[in-house]
């Protein structure tokens, strides 16, 4: 805002110019940055482990069909696809988790 005498005034209601806000957004903390690319690989390992998961299963699965029929082998492809799920989404964020972990304080004594 521009007075009559054309300084710049601050605004009142404490509402941020449409200039400051899109600069703002464009400008993302490192630590934030850092935590989205986490979030991408752990989706990432996931999806490698369940299609790893997913063609060992079906695998088992042809094999127990070959040995002991339909029943049996829809049985045990169930449990393991299930039991896949689990392992995979265990598997990605062991892998993914941070190596250390920062202690948080009010700093030296």
């Amino acid at each position: 805002m521009k007075s009559a005498g054309g300084k710049r005034l601050a605004r009142l209601d404490g509402a941020a110019s449409p200039r400051s806000i899109s600069r703002h957004r464009l400008m993302v903390p490192a630590d934030r940055q850092h935590r989205k690319e986490i979030i991408v690989l752990l989706i990432a390992y996931y999806v490698a482990f369940m299609i790893a998961g997913d063609l060992a299963a079906y695998a088992i699965g042809l094999v127990t069909e070959l040995e002991f029929g339909g029943h049996v082998s829809l049985i045990v492809f169930l449990a393991l696809y299930f039991l896949f799920l689990w392992v995979s989404w265990v598997l990605a964020v062991w892998l993914t988790k941070p190596k250390h972990a920062e202690p948080v304080g009010t700093g030296p004594a």
